[in-house]
């Protein structure tokens, strides 16, 4: 569990091993249920990020931030960070973040 899981941000969003087109849905409506709150996001098991999925977290930490709200990205497994970096955002972008 993320340590901010103790702080403001209450239990982190546990992303699953693969982050496809099938699972976009389901992490847009954990997102959702977060709303209006600090969001803390645990990557420690992902091993495939794709496309969408990155679409629906980028667009979730431009929402977070535009209400100035937090939204964190911890725990992030190697292969998360590959992606981010493959995808050109960087292994710090999205939500900052500490490696798993």
């Amino acid at each position: 569990m993320a340590e901010e899981a103790d702080g403001i941000y209450g239990e982190p969003l546990l992303l699953p091993e693969r982050l496809g087109l099938s699972q976009a849905r389901a992490v847009l409506a954990a997102l959702r249920e977060r709303l209006g709150q600090p969001v803390v996001i645990d990557a420690h098991a992902v091993e495939h990020l794709g496309t969408l999925c990155l679409q629906v977290l980028l667009s979730a930490e431009r929402h977070w931030r535009s209400m100035g709200l937090p939204f964190r990205v911890t725990n992030r497994s190697a292969a998360f960070s590959k992606a981010l970096v493959t995808f050109g955002i960087g292994s710090g972008g999205l939500g900052g973040g500490q490696q798993a």
